[in-house]
């Protein structure tokens, strides 16, 4: 089983197995293209050197395909077939559009169809590349999220930690000192409020003070 391909201009092929465009010397840098437009294309080629009227691609490009077929998507895909095939270097008129019948492929167009067997290699498709970069990012972004939550956990452990040994000792703090306000709680777990902390640490500071004048 082969798959056909078209050299166009004796320099340009074009795949519509793999939707796009590229220079025989330059396989790795296809260009792709939207299937409706490598469709029409190949549509095109098929009927080469005959006017297909516009109701006739809209049929066979969209309807049988079951997609919405309009004017306006038959002139986005010609716009980008036409763009796409100048910029690699073909100034001549490729797709002549015959006003109010349709389009042709002039006769004298040079395209030459060539099989490709089916066991060869097929040509990398820049949609392949970037579906695998979008794998990578996500992979990274899972793992950064991973480090972030892992890294948000062990913080938060140390900040209870660290409360809860305040916590215990001013408990401690609690029963030497009777003058203090805080509320002697002796259960675990239970953070004293920031009210208390204020005033446990206005009663130190006094008797500090007290001590250095008696001294």
């Amino acid at each position: 089983m082969t798959k056909p391909q078209y050299l166009i201009e004796g320099d340009v092929l074009f795949c519509p197995n793999s939707v796009g465009f590229y220079h025989q010397e330059l396989q790795e840098e296809i260009v792709t293209i939207s299937s409706s437009a490598a469709r029409l294309f190949s549509f095109l080629i098929k009927n080469k050197g005959e006017i297909v009227e516009r109701e006739v691609l809209l049929q066979k490009v969209w309807d049988d395909y079951g997609l919405q077929a309009s004017n306006n998507n038959l002139n986005q895909c010609l716009s980008t077939l036409r763009r796409i095939i100048k910029s690699m270097g073909i100034d001549k008129n490729i797709i002549e559009t015959i006003p109010k019948v349709g389009l042709r492929i002039a006769s004298d167009v040079a395209i030459e169809e060539i099989a490709i067997n089916q066991g060869e290699p097929e040509l990398p498709r820049k949609e392949k590349k970037n579906f695998l970069s979008k794998i990578k990012i996500t992979y990274v972004l899972i793992a950064l999220v991973i480090i972030l939550t892992v890294t948000t956990v062990v913080h938060i452990f140390h900040i209870y930690q660290h409360y809860y040994q305040s916590d215990a000792n001013y408990t401690a703090m609690t029963w030497n000192n009777p003058g203090c306000e805080l509320t002697a709680d002796p259960s675990v777990g239970h953070m004293p409020k920031l009210s208390s902390f204020a005033n446990t640490g206005s009663h130190l500071l006094k008797r500090e003070l007290v001590s250095s004048l008696k001294l």
